[in-house]
C-alpha cells in the first residue's frame, strides 16, 4: 500500500516497518517532493504514484495547506499534534479529510461531535533514543526542568520558582538564547531523578514521553486530560495540584531513592506502549478500519489558509492563491451594502486580502458588523461607524456587540494570535483587543471592558492574560469585590500563593469581615499590614477608610 506522508516525516520509517511504501512531501529538503515545487497541490503525485492513503501530520513550524484536497481520490487522514493551539483553523481544514486524529483527548471529544470519524492518539517517543535505565544512585540531579521560562509562561515560572525556594533544581534551556538540543535534553533527564512538567494549555505534552523514556520520575501538573489512561498515577508518574505540590514533593525528596520504582515503571510503560512505532501500528489499524469509507468531499481551504497567514505560520504563497479563489467565488454575489461605506483604496495585497475576507467569508451578523465598523474606524470614518452603532459611542457600542458574541459562545479562539498589522475580527475578544489598542486610556478605566476581557480569558483558562485586565479594575475600582474574586481565582491557578493570600485578605476586608481577617493564621503579619495599608491608600469610600483605620489600630496594638 502506498502512503503519501505530508508534513512531519518522522513517522516515515515506522510506517515502513508496518509494511507501507511511504513517500514524503513537506518544506524539508530531504522530502521526496518539496511541497512548494508543486504549488501546494498533490493530485498529480497521488495519481502518478498510485497513492492509497494521504496522511498529513502537523509540524510545529510552518504549516502546509494542500489546496487540491477535494480532487485527490484516496483515504485522507489529518493528524493534529498541536491541536490545543491550532484547532481554530484545523477544524475547518480537516473537513477536507475523511479522518481526524487528535493528540489531545479533550479536543478529540470536541471534534467527534462534528460527526467526522475521529480518534485520540497522543504523540510518542522515537524508540531509538530510549537507552538502558540508569539507577538513581548514579544520577546527579534530584530535580530538573528543561524548557523556556519567560513572561508568557507565568504559571510555569511560578511552579519552578516555588520548588527552587526549597530544593536545588537543575534548569536548562530556560532562555531563548540558551535553548538546548533534543539530545542534550534527554541527557539531562537521564541524569535526573525527578523531572518537573507544566502544561501550557492543559495538554499532554511531549515531556510526558521524553521524561519517562529516560526513567526519571515525571512530576507533572494534574490536568485530567487522559493522562491516567496513558500511565498509572502514583505507580508510573506523579501528579500535583495547588494543594498537594509541597506535600508530595517533600515526601518524594525526603526519600527519593525509595521512589525509584516509579521512574522505572514509567520507563517500561513508555518503551512498551508510547513509541512512534506503537503509533504507526495504531495508524495502520485506523487505515484498515476505514479503507471502505472513502467518499467525495469538497470544502474550501481559503479560511484555514487565511488563519495560518494571520498567525504567521502559513506560507506567503497563500496570499495570491486566496485572492484568486475568493475572486472566483464572488462572481454571482452582490455586495452593495459594503460599497456604500466608501472604504479607502487598499494599497497592498495583504490589506486587500483582509478586505476580501470581510466581503466573502463573514455572514451578516455581529462579527460581520464589527469588522465593518472597525475597518471604518481605521480609515478615519468614525461618524459612519457611530451611525452603524445606532448613535452609541464607539466603545459602548462595540462592548454591546462583544456581550452578544459571548452569549453565542463566539468569544475566543484557543491558540489564535493575530500577528499581522491588519485587524480582522474573528471573535468577541478581538473586538476588546482592538478597543484597548485604539482607546487605551478610556478602556483601562472602563469596568465593563476589563471585566469582559478577563471573563473571556478565565472561561478559556488563560488566567495569565486575565490578570492585567483585572488589575486595571483594581486600580480604578478598588472596592469592587467581584473583580478581586476573579483575580483571586487567577492567582490560585497560576500558583501565585503569596498574591493569592494577600488578595484573599483584601477581599475579607472589603466585605468588612474583619473578625475573619483578624484571626486569619494563614498569612503573615506583614501581609496583613500590607493588605490594610494598600486598601487605605486606594479606597475612595470614606466610611470604609474610617473603619479600616479603626481596625488597623486595634490590630496593630494586639501585635
Amino acid at each position: 500500500m502506498n502512503v503519501l506522508l505530508v508534513g512531519n516525516s518522522e513517522l516515515k520509517k515506522f510506517l515502513e516497518n508496518v509494511g507501507y511504501n511511504v513517500y514524503t512531501t513537506s518544506f524539508e529538503n530531504s522530502s521526496d517532493f518539496r511541497i512548494e515545487t508543486y504549488n501546494f497541490k498533490l493530485e498529480d503525485i497521488c495519481k502518478e504514484y498510485k497513492i492509497d492513503v494521504l496522511l498529513q501530520v502537523e509540524t510545529l513550524g510552518k504549516r502546509e495547506i494542500i489546496f487540491d484536497l477535494c480532487r485527490i481520490n484516496c483515504l485522507k487522514i489529518y493528524f493534529s499534534i498541536d491541536v490545543h493551539l491550532n484547532y481554530y483553523w484545523q477544524k475547518k481544514y480537516s473537513e477536507n479529510f475523511h479522518i481526524f486524529i487528535s493528540s489531545q483527548k479533550n479536543f478529540f471529544n470536541i471534534h467527534k461531535k462534528t460527526g467526522q470519524v475521529s480518534y485520540w492518539l497522543p504523540w510518542g517517543i522515537n524508540p531509538s533514543v530510549i537507552k538502558d535505565f540508569v539507577p538513581f544512585h548514579k544520577r546527579e540531579h534530584d530535580i530538573a526542568f528543561v524548557g523556556l521560562i519567560d513572561n508568557n509562561r507565568i504559571k510555569r515560572k511560578n511552579i519552578v520558582d516555588l520548588i527552587r525556594e526549597r530544593y536545588n533544581v537543575f534548569i536548562a534551556g530556560d532562555k531563548i538564547t540558551d535553548r538546548i538540543s533534543f539530545e542534550k535534553m534527554l541527557s539531562v533527564y537521564r541524569n535526573s531523578k525527578i523531572v518537573i512538567n507544566e502544561s501550557i494549555n492543559y495538554e499532554v505534552n511531549f515531556r510526558y514521553f521524553e521524561a519517562t523514556s529516560t526513567g526519571a520520575i515525571l512530576f507533572t501538573e494534574k490536568i485530567d486530560n487522559g493522562e491516567n489512561e496513558l500511565f498509572i498515577e502514583d505507580k508510573e508518574f506523579i501528579t500535583f495540584s495547588q494543594e498537594s505540590l509541597f506535600d508530595k514533593l517533600d515526601r518524594i525528596i525526603s526519600s527519593v531513592n525509595e521512589f525509584e520504582h516509579i521512574g522505572y515503571e514509567g520507563y517500561k510503560r513508555t518503551f512498551d506502549e508510547h513509541t512512534l512505532q506503537n503509533r504507526a501500528e495504531k495508524i495502520k489499524k485506523i487505515i484498515e478500519e476505514n479503507l471502505d469509507k472513502i467518499c467525495y468531499c469538497k470544502k474550501s481551504v481559503v479560511l484555514p489558509a487565511f488563519f495560518t497567514l494571520l498567525r504567521g505560520i502559513g506560507d506567503n504563497y497563500y496570499t495570491n492563491f486566496i485572492l484568486e479563489e475568493v475572486e472566483k467565488s464572488s462572481e454571482n454575489n452582490n455586495y452593495n451594502n459594503l460599497i456604500i461605506f466608501n472604504f479607502k483604496k487598499i494599497k497592498n495585497k495583504f490589506e486587500a486580502l483582509d478586505f476580501l475576507f470581510l466581503k466573502y467569508n463573514l455572514n451578516n451578523d455581529e462579527l460581520y458588523l464589527a469588522n465593518i465598523i472597525i475597518t471604518l474606524i481605521e480609515n478615519n470614518e468614525e461618524e459612519k461607524a457611530i451611525k452603524l452603532l445606532n448613535g452609541n459611542d464607539i466603545v459602548k457600542g462595540l462592548l454591546k456587540l462583544t456581550e452578544k458574541l459571548i452569549k453565542k459562545k463566539r468569544d475566543y479562539l484557543v491558540g489564535f494570535v493575530n500577528n499581522s498589522k491588519v485587524k480582522v475580527i474573528l471573535t468577541g475578544f478581538d473586538i476588546l483587543v482592538f478597543l484597548f489598542e485604539k482607546y487605551n486610556s478610556e478602556c483601562m478605566r472602563n469596568k465593563k471592558a476589563n471585566y469582559l476581557a478577563a471573563k473571556i480569558l478565565i472561561n478559556n483558562r488563560n488566567y495569565q492574560g486575565a490578570v492585567s485586565y483585572l488589575l486595571n479594575n483594581v486600580r480604578n475600582f478598588p472596592d469592587d469585590v467581584l473583580t478581586r474574586k476573579m483575580l483571586l481565582q487567577c492567582y490560585y491557578e497560576l500558583y501565585s500563593f503569596e498574591l493569592y493570600h494577600l488578595e484573599r485578605l483584601k477581599i475579607l476586608l472589603l466585605e468588612k469581615e474583619f473578625l475573619k481577617f483578624k484571626n486569619d493564621k494563614e498569612a503573615s503579619f506583614i501581609h496583613k499590614k500590607e493588605a490594610i495599608m494598600d486598601l487605605v491608600t486606594h479606597l475612595q469610600n470614606k466610611k470604609l477608610i474610617r473603619d479600616f483605620y479603626f481596625y488597623l489600630e486595634e490590630f496593630l496594638q494586639e501585635q
